[in-house]
């Protein structure tokens, strides 16, 4: 009979699963649960999580799996700005927030647009079009070169193309930063606007103190 009919058993609960991008983003530089802490030399501290950061980052996977980070009350600590770490803590937590978030805040970005007013804006301003914005972006490449992500280094290197940084006062400096970071597509970019303006460049004190091998890059097929 109906009466004895047994109860319909549904999935009703969310999926935890489906959730979990928007709760990795929302641990962004947290120390809730965070067991790594990154300390800069100005006294700022950023923390994040090894799983993530090992998932996301060949050198990070190495570092962890070797033990290099020193541990303390259960979190281990890592001192920035030695070494080949030639950025801050600003730069630092814009590459964090490409991992956690897949997004890289800038003006027009959902992300910017979404959160404004919110923590993380104040953690990290959005990048903009601005001299102290394209000097944030350069940082960021060495960021991206340092974690091995690809990824950023070519949404860096787009960026830089599509705000029109490069300038004859410019180009040689940004040149040099690029081979450091060993961003292959902004050298290139490089490249190809000084042979475009070589007569001009070439007087620039930029080019006289470039390094020789960077030069024939520039000079070799002239």
């Amino acid at each position: 009979s109906a009466a004895l009919a047994s109860p319909e058993v549904m999935v009703t609960a969310p999926n935890p699963f489906e959730s979990l991008l928007l709760k990795i983003s929302s641990n962004f530089d947290d120390k809730t649960f965070a067991d790594v802490a990154f300390e800069f030399k100005d006294g700022q501290t950023v923390y994040a999580h090894k799983l993530i950061l090992g998932l996301s980052s060949p050198t990070f996977s190495l570092m962890f799996s070797s033990g290099m980070a020193e541990a303390q009350g259960g979190r281990h600590t890592i001192q920035m700005g030695e070494g080949l770490c030639m950025f801050g803590a600003d730069a630092f937590r814009l590459a964090l927030l490409h991992i956690y978030s897949g997004e890289l805040p800038t003006l027009n970005s959902p992300r910017a647009k979404q959160d404004k007013g919110k923590d993380d804006e104040e953690k990290v301003p959005p990048l903009e079009p601005t001299t102290e914005g394209v000097a944030r972006l350069l940082e960021l490449l060495l960021v991206a070169d340092y974690m091995q992500c690809d990824m950023l280094k070519q949404i860096g290197e787009r960026l830089m193309i599509d705000w029109e940084v490069l300038q004859v006062e410019n180009v040689v400096d940004v040149y040099q930063h690029a081979a450091g970071a060993h961003c292959k597509q902004l050298m290139a970019s490089c490249v190809q606007y000084i042979r475009g303006m070589f007569d001009v460049v070439k007087e620039t004190e930029a080019w006289a103190a470039l390094d020789a091998g960077l030069k024939e890059e520039v000079t070799r097929l002239k």
